[in-house]
């Protein structure tokens, strides 16, 4: 979950976000979010298991870079 809120703090500040923005708060309502890349379920969903913590965090990157496929 830290790494989340880490990669959720980075795309914060690359978007121009003020300093006080929180990366934290962001992730926890992005995790309850579905999402059409998992096929509509919503990333908390899978962070029960290491496999699903690492899709969410390639999901989360792909959204930062903007190849969100």
């Amino acid at each position: 979950l830290r790494k989340l809120i880490g990669q959720g703090q980075v795309m914060g500040e690359e978007s121009g976000a003020p300093e006080d923005f929180g990366g934290a708060a962001w992730v926890a309502q992005w995790l309850d979010q579905p999402l059409p890349a998992l096929n509509g379920r919503p990333p908390g969903d899978l962070m029960d298991t290491a496999e699903g913590q690492t899709i969410v965090s390639q999901v989360l990157r792909r959204l930062r870079s903007a190849a969100y496929a």
